[in-house]
């Protein structure tokens, strides 16, 4: 990240993390909503399709936040999100364990109960229809299955007998697919 980034941050959040409210050089850190390699994330939460065609877009102050560090991977591994059209309410998308703890009672994020400036609703946005899209509408298959698992199904699909389809992960891949032809149709 820019170090003019992490500084307008730092300014912006005034040290504290924006869904906790924590602070103190020890206990957060700067990181990016949506890392601006996965600008195509954008594009799914915006109304402009001109929008977020480049790196630059995404590089900026109003996609980076102040987080507690220990929600960091959390964070990124989308197990909670902001939904923005549910006034702001936090997410959680799966047992945190202990981390958890720092969300619990938490309607809300820290700089929207607080009437504080934070990151640009886009990027909230952006991140919770990944969120969705990770654990809602199908998940990430190599979470249940092996790379080696995945491969002999796939070796299968050449046979014409249909039972790929009738194994746990077949049936796994015929519903996801099933599901997308709803949502897209």
């Amino acid at each position: 990240m820019p170090e003019e980034i992490e500084r307008a941050v730092a300014e912006r959040d005034k040290g504290h993390c924006v869904i906790t409210g924590a602070c103190g050089e020890h206990e957060v850190a700067i990181t990016w909503l949506i890392p601006p390699a996965m600008i195509d994330a954008l594009k799914d939460a915006s109304q402009d399709p001109r929008k977020f065609n480049n790196y630059s877009e995404a590089c900026v102050v109003s996609n980076a936040i102040t987080l507690r560090k220990d929600l960091i991977e959390a964070l990124n591994d989308n197990a909670f999100g902001v939904d923005v059209e549910d006034n702001y309410r936090i997410v959680l998308f799966y047992d945190l364990g202990d981390t958890g703890k720092f969300l619990q009672g938490l309607e809300r994020p820290f700089f929207h109960r607080e009437d504080r400036q934070g990151p640009d609703d886009i990027f909230l946005i952006a991140h919770f229809l990944h969120c969705v899209k990770v654990h809602v509408i199908g998940g990430d298959v190599s979470d249940e299955y092996s790379l080696r698992d995945i491969e002999v199904w796939e070796d299968r699909l050449d046979d014409e007998d249909g039972a790929e389809w009738d194994d746990p992960l077949g049936a796994e891949v015929y519903e996801v697919h099933r599901l997308a032809d709803l949502m897209y149709t």
